[in-house]
């Protein structure tokens, strides 16, 4: 029964330190999103705004379809 009870806090302990490596892994890629969305928005802002879309409509020739058929 000891030896299951070392085994088991063995594993605790082993559990425990790769719940915070995880931890500060999340946290350092949390924190690289909120640069990268930070920059995006630095980007963003000093973009030249688009032009406005324009239509260029060019006429095309009518068919006559009356009286076929």
């Amino acid at each position: 029964m000891a030896k299951e009870a070392q085994s088991l806090q063995a594993d605790l302990k082993a559990s425990g330190m790769e719940c915070g490596r995880l931890r500060q892994e999340l946290e350092a890629c949390a924190e690289r999103e909120r640069e990268a969305e930070r920059r995006a928005a630095e980007l963003a802002a000093q973009a030249p705004s688009p032009p406005p879309p324009q239509c260029q409509v060019s006429p095309s020739p009518r068919r006559h379809t009356r009286g076929r058929g």
